[in-house]
């Protein structure tokens, strides 16, 4: 089975870059190694995340420079939050 966060956390890493210099201090949806979403807050994103995709198939990212950004993850059910 494919491990849809770890395929999203590897997905932000390689482009935390250009990710932080389009959404820096923005929660992002990611999906399948793409940004789906970008909005102000976790909870804006997950509200719409939760229209748009099944539980558990997305990421959501609070955009920021540096390792410390997403060396700790959160999970609350099927659903992650980095």
């Amino acid at each position: 089975m494919k491990d849809v966060h770890k395929e999203a956390l590897e997905f932000y890493i390689a482009h935390q870059d250009e990710l932080v210099a389009k959404y820096n201090g923005k929660s992002i949806i990611i999906v399948e190694q793409e940004v789906k979403g970008v909005f102000d807050s976790d909870r804006d994103a997950l509200r719409e995340a939760r229209k748009m995709f099944r539980t558990g198939s997305y990421m959501i990212k609070r955009v920021g420079p540096g390792k410390d950004n997403y060396t700790q993850t959160f999970h609350s059910g099927r659903i992650s939050f980095v």
